[in-house]
C-alpha cells in the first residue's frame, strides 16, 4: 500500500490521505477503550485494522514536536531572561501544563502561573520559563493561596491577621500580598479572584456562619479558627486597602 498521510483537522478529528484512500476519523482518543468512534470515506475498510496505530504513530510524532519546539523557546528565553527582583510576584508562562484529568504535568502545552520570586528564579534557572512579567498588584484585588482544609495552616492563619478564610480559601488583599511579598514570605499557590470587588464584598455580606460551620466542623484543625471572624478581617482588609496609596 502507498503512502499514508495524517492531517489533523480538530482536537480529535483526523484526515488519512493516500492512493485511493481518503478518510474522516472522528473522536480518536488515544485512551478511550474504543479509541475510535467513527470513520468514514474512501478506502475506510481497507486500512480500518491500521487506523489505530497510524494515528497513534502521528500523535507521538506531533507530541514530540511540540515537546521540542517548547523546550526550544523556554531555552532561548531563559539565556537572556529579565532580570527579576525579590519582594515581586510574577506573571510566569511555563514550558508545561497541568493536565487535571490524568495528574501529570504535560510538556507539550504551556500555562501561566503567579509566582512569587523564588519559583520564578527556579523556573529561569531550569529553563522552564517561556516569558516572564512583573504581575501588577492592584491594592485592592482579592487573591487566593490555596485551600484549608487538610493544609496544616490554622496556626498560621491564626497568627497572620492578613489572612482571611472564606468558603475554605485561603485569602488576602493585593495590598497584604505587596506586603507579604516584600517580607520574603512565598506563595506556593496563588490565583487572582477575577470577579470585581463589589462582587465579592456581596458574597461575604451574606456569608453564614452556620454554613461556615457545616463546613470547617468535622476537622480538628478547622475548629481552631471558628472563633475568629473572618468576615471582620476581610472588613478590616478591603478597608485598609482602599486606603493605602497605589
Amino acid at each position: 500500500m502507498s503512502t499514508l498521510t495524517v492531517k489533523r483537522v480538530g482536537s480529535f478529528e483526523y484526515q488519512i490521505t493516500g492512493e485511493d484512500v481518503d478518510v474522516s476519523v472522528t473522536s480518536f482518543d488515544l485512551y478511550a477503550y474504543r479509541p475510535i468512534a467513527k470513520m468514514s470515506g474512501k478506502g475506510s475498510r481497507k486500512i480500518k485494522e491500521m487506523v489505530p496505530d497510524l494515528l497513534k504513530g502521528f500523535i507521538r510524532e506531533e507530541s514530540e514536536a511540540k515537546r521540542k519546539e517548547i523546550k526550544a523557546r523556554a531555552e532561548s528565553f531563559c539565556s537572556q531572561a529579565p532580570k527579576i527582583e525579590p519582594g515581586n510576584i510574577y506573571s510566569v508562562t511555563v514550558a508545561y501544563a497541568n493536565n487535571e484529568e490524568y495528574g501529570y504535568e504535560d510538556d507539550t502545552q504551556t500555562s501561566t502561573f503567579l509566582f512569587d520570586y523564588e519559583s520564578t528564579l527556579r523556573h529561569i534557572k531550569t529553563n522552564q520559563a517561556i516569558d516572564v512579567k512583573q504581575e501588577m498588584i492592584r491594592n485592592t484585588a482579592i487573591y487566593n493561596i490555596g485551600s484549608f482544609i487538610g493544609s496544616g495552616k490554622a496556626r498560621y492563619i491564626r497568627e497572620e491577621e492578613r489572612l482571611f478564610v472564606l468558603l475554605n480559601g485561603i485569602k488576602l488583599t493585593g495590598l497584604a500580598l505587596k506586603e507579604m511579598a516584600k517580607e520574603g514570605r512565598r506563595f506556593y499557590t496563588l490565583y487572582k479572584d477575577q470577579r470585581r470587588l463589589e462582587t465579592i464584598e456581596d458574597e461575604v455580606n451574606r456569608f453564614d456562619i452556620k454554613q461556615a460551620r457545616s463546613v470547617f466542623g468535622p476537622l480538628g484543625e478547622e475548629k481552631e479558627i471558628l472563633d475568629i471572624n473572618m468576615v471582620e478581617r476581610f472588613r478590616t482588609e478591603v478597608a485598609r486597602a482602599k486606603a493605602a496609596p497605589e
